[in-house]
């Protein structure tokens, strides 16, 4: 074995002896105090939606993913567009909207990346293959503030 390859051989050993891996979760509440301005709920077999509240206990920001956004295997990274449906009414019913201002639908191979401004809430979405019978969605983000339409949209 070479002094060159030695030395690779044992920097690959030092690297390996070196990896750490994520925090737990026991850690992170070890080292950090939990919060009352944010909350997860799992809100269906596939989904979690987590939460942010304003000073005054309302709902500010809701986003919303699938539960098992990290997996290896792309399904489960992925809520049928149905039940994305189902969280979006749940969460920003459409009487609470108020009109829609506009609506911006950027297509990207089978994904879209979807922003709707309404009145009173904006809600960003990624949703894959929107129209077709096998949608799906990977991410919702839904803002409550009070915006100024101009014009609605069309």
């Amino acid at each position: 074995m070479s002094a060159k390859d030695l030395s690779k051989a044992l920097y690959l050993i030092l690297l390996l002896s070196f990896s750490v891996g994520a925090q737990t979760s026991s850690e992170l509440h070890r080292q950090y105090p939990l919060t009352s301005t944010i909350e997860s709920f799992g809100v269906r077999p596939e989904a979690i939606a987590t939460v942010f509240y304003g000073e005054d206990g309302q709902a500010v920001e809701v986003l919303i993913r699938p539960r098992l956004l990290y997996a290896n295997d792309a399904s489960g990274k992925e809520i049928p567009y149905k039940v994305f449906e189902e969280l979006l009414n749940e969460f920003a019913p459409a009487a609470r909207r108020g009109k829609l201002c506009n609506e911006i639908d950027t297509e990207s191979g089978r994904n879209h990346y979807v922003h709707q401004t309404y009145e009173n809430v904006s809600i960003y979405s990624l949703i894959h293959n929107r129209g077709a019978a096998n949608a799906t969605a990977s991410m919702a983000q839904i803002r409550w503030e009070r915006i100024h339409c101009s014009t609605a949209a069309k």
